[in-house]
C-alpha cells in the first residue's frame, strides 16, 4: 500500500496502484508497486509518499519524494498614483514554485537596485503552503520627471520567466489664483471672480467660501481647470467681503493637497440726491437749504448759489455750510444756512453737487424770496 504525505492510505479514482511479482532463481519473489496519478499533480500533492510492504515475516517501507514545480505567472500587478514628493509603492504578485527571483527595472529600462531612491522586497503570502509571493518597489520622493511611467517587474525560476508593467502616476499639487485680486463694482452690478490653478495636475475640485456665506443667488460654474463665482446683483451691506477659493486635486479623494487664494469685493454706490426741496421765504428771513444724498463711499458735496458762485464756509460772509452728517442706508446730508437777512438778489436756483469714486450728480432747488 501507499501512504500520502499526511500518512493516509492512498485510495480513490485520482490514483492507480499497480503490483507485480517476478520470480528469481533463488526462489525469492521480487515484487514491485507503482503509484500513478490519474490527474495533473498540484502543489498540494507535493511531499513524501511511502510504499509499505508486508508479509507473514514482517513489514518494510521506503519513501519517495514528489516535488511539484509551478511555472511563474503574474497574479496581479498594482500601480500607484501619488503626489509629487511622496513615497510611491508598486507591487507584483507572482504564483510560482519554487520561490522566484524578482527583479525591477525603471521607466528608462535600467535595472533597479536597493539604494536611497529605491527599496525592493519579496515576501511569501500568508499560508503554510502558499506559492504566491509579493514583490514591492518603493520609490522615494516621486517626481513627474524621471519617475512617472511604467516599471517592469520580472519573476523567474528554472522553469520560466514572466513580467508585468505596473505604472506610476505623479500628480502635481495645484497653486490657486483668484482673479481679480480686488474688484470694485457699483451697487446692483454683477461681480465676477475666476479661480484657476496655473500649476498642478487637473482635474481640480473647487470650493468657494466667504465670511458672509454664499447666498443661493450666487452662481458657481466649475470645469476641470477653473471655477467662476458670480455675484449677480452686488449689495453694499451683504457682499462687501473677501471671497476665498480652495483648489484641490480631484483625481483621488484621499490625495487632499490643496491651495487657497482670495479676491476682495468692494461695492460702492454712485451718488443719488434723495432730497433737495425748493424753499420760499419772506425778505429779511434766514433760510436754509438741505441736500440729502445716498452714496458709498461718503460723497463730497459742493454748493453753488443763484449767481453761479461756489459757496464756501464763509462766502462773502453770508452763508454757513453745516458739516456733512450721515444717516441710515448710506445717506448723507449737507445744509446751507444764511447768516444774514435774505434779499431779493439771493433769489434763484441753488445747486447741490455730490461726487465720490463711483460717480457724481447735481440737482437744483429754487429759493423764492417774497
Amino acid at each position: 500500500m501507499w501512504l500520502n504525505p499526511s500518512g493516509v492510505v492512498v485510495t480513490g479514482a485520482d490514483f492507480s496502484i499497480s503490483f507485480g511479482v517476478d520470480s528469481i532463481s533463488s526462489g525469492i519473489d521480487d515484487a514491485s508497486s507503482n503509484l500513478q496519478f490519474n490527474r495533473n499533480a498540484t502543489v498540494a500533492d507535493a511531499g513524501n509518499y511511502t510504499c509499505v510492504a508486508t508479509n507473514g515475516l514482517g513489514t518494510d517501507q521506503r519513501t519517495q519524494r514528489l516535488d511539484v514545480r509551478v511555472v511563474p505567472s503574474i497574479v496581479a500587478s498594482t500601480g500607484a498614483t501619488v503626489v509629487s514628493g511622496d513615497i510611491a509603492t508598486l507591487a507584483c504578485r507572482v504564483r510560482s514554485q519554487p520561490r522566484p527571483n524578482v527583479t525591477w527595472s525603471s521607466v528608462s529600462g535600467a535595472a533597479v537596485t536597493d539604494d536611497a531612491k529605491y527599496t525592493i522586497s519579496l515576501s511569501r503570502d500568508a499560508g503554510t503552503n502558499s506559492i504566491t509571493f509579493t514583490s514591492t518597489l518603493e520609490i522615494a520622493n516621486a517626481m513627474v520627471a524621471g519617475d512617472q511611467g511604467a516599471y517592469t517587474c520580472t519573476a523567474s525560476t528554472d522553469f520560466g520567466t514572466v513580467a508585468a508593467s505596473p505604472a506610476l502616476s505623479v500628480l502635481v499639487p495645484p497653486i490657486a489664483m483668484v482673479s481679480p485680486a480686488s474688484l470694485t463694482v457699483n451697487e446692483s452690478d454683477a461681480a465676477v471672480f475666476t479661480c484657476s490653478a496655473p500649476t498642478g495636475t487637473p482635474p481640480f475640485r473647487f470650493e468657494w467660501t466667504s465670511a458672509n456665506g454664499l447666498p443661493s443667488s450666487f452662481s458657481v460654474v466649475s470645469t476641470a481647470t477653473q471655477s467662476t463665482l458670480t455675484v449677480p446683483s452686488a449689495r453694499v451691506a451683504r457682499h462687501n467681503t473677501t471671497y476665498t477659493c480652495n483648489v484641490s486635486l480631484d483625481r483621488i479623494p484621499s490625495l487632499t493637497r490643496s491651495s487657497t487664494s482670495s479676491g476682495g469685493l468692494t461695492v460702492q454706490i454712485p451718488p443719488a440726491i434723495t432730497s433737495f426741496n425748493d424753499v420760499s421765504i419772506l425778505i429779511g428771513g434766514l433760510p436754509s437749504l438741505a441736500c440729502t444724498v445716498r452714496a458709498e463711499p461718503a460723497p463730497t458735496l459742493t454748493w453753488m448759489n443763484a449767481a453761479g458762485e461756489i459757496i464756501t464756509a464763509n462766502a462773502t460772509g453770508r452763508y454757513f455750510i453745516l458739516r456733512l452728517s450721515s444717516g441710515a442706508n448710506f445717506t448723507y446730508t449737507s445744509e446751507v444756512v444764511f447768516l444774514v437777512a435774505v434779499r431779493l438778489a439771493d433769489e434763484g436756483p441753488f445747486t447741490c453737487g455730490a461726487s465720490n469714486a463711483a460717480g457724481q450728480v447735481q440737482q437744483m432747488a429754487t429759493l423764492t424770496v417774497n
